[in-house]
């Protein structure tokens, strides 16, 4: 079983940048918690509120790594 994942983990251009997938959880991380604040109608969580309501910079900042991600073996 073990061999049928191991293509799945391995990038196809032989390197990984792992700092790049951590920030890309926490973008993902921001946009869901914005999502669950807006759910929530926009409570007031203090020092957090301006966290949770930068949604849209989550977002940017997932495209803008996704897009490097993928343009980055071409590139080479």
């Amino acid at each position: 079983m073990r061999k049928v994942f191991a293509n799945l983990i391995t990038p196809s251009s032989g390197t990984r940048f792992a700092a790049l997938d951590g920030l890309r959880g926490l973008a993902i991380l921001q946009v869901t918690l914005f999502h669950i604040w807006r759910a929530a109608k926009e409570p007031d969580y203090g020092f957090f509120t301006n966290f949770f309501a930068t949604g849209g910079t989550g977002v940017s900042l997932f495209f803008c790594l996704s897009g490097f991600c993928l343009f980055y073996p071409i590139a080479a």
